[in-house]
């Protein structure tokens, strides 16, 4: 399964530490945890498409 999909938060990708009862900025983490690879493309500014691609097994 491949997934394409985009924010236009300004700014890159970045890591952000995470209080246990955050209720937003899950998302990169999930992707890191899903998906077999992933990256980050730019777009036109400020948006950008995070791409991740996800072993599904028949």
């Amino acid at each position: 399964m491949d997934l394409d999909p985009y924010n236009c938060a300004p700014g890159g990708c970045r890591w952000i530490l995470l209080a246990p009862d955050a209720e937003s900025a899950r998302g990169l983490v999930l992707v890191q945890a899903l998906a077999d690879e992933w990256g980050v493309a730019p777009r036109l500014s400020p948006r950008k498409t995070v791409q991740a691609e996800i072993g599904v097994s028949p």
